[in-house]
């Protein structure tokens, strides 16, 4: 709950100044500008986790150096996630752009399970699936819809 949170909030001072400009005479308009003082909290934030964690081990934290590499390159993959999804926001609104953006990475990583890892497999575990997809894909296209769609 408390990752829902800071998740939920965490583009939310920016998305303010944004649409408050009178607030905020000078700032950008484009979202573009803020990913890299966003990426470098998070670097800063990590950084200041990992000292906690140091200290509380006292100086001998356990960090295996096979993951060195592959941390990094989350920390990459991540960069280029929140970039687009910036820019996602930035071109749609962002009551759509947030679920398909929620909803989309499960698709992507339960894909490499069946695909790849094997991890799901039987009829029944692959059918539960299949109507996970179907729902999953039928509510993008509703909340995509309802951006378009007005009434009144």
């Amino acid at each position: 709950m408390v990752s829902g949170l800071f998740y939920g909030t965490m583009w939310l001072p920016v998305n303010y100044m944004m649409v408050h400009p009178e607030k905020f005479p000078g700032i950008p308009k484009e979202p573009l500008p803020y990913i890299f003082s966003f990426c470098c909290g998070v670097l800063s934030t990590t950084i200041v986790v990992f000292l906690i964690y140091a200290i509380a081990r006292r100086n001998h934290p356990w960090v295996s150096a096979e993951t060195a590499i592959p941390a990094f390159s989350t920390g990459v993959v991540y960069a280029c996630g929140m970039t687009s999804f910036v820019v996602a926001i930035d071109k749609l609104d962002a009551a759509i752009a947030y679920p398909i953006c929620q909803m989309a990475p499960g698709l992507v990583i339960s894909s490499w399970s069946v695909l790849y890892y094997r991890e799901i497999s039987g009829r029944r575990n692959l059918l539960f699936l299949a109507a996970a997809y179907s729902l999953t894909v039928v509510g993008v296209a509703l909340v995509t819809i309802s951006g378009e769609i007005h009434i009144f």
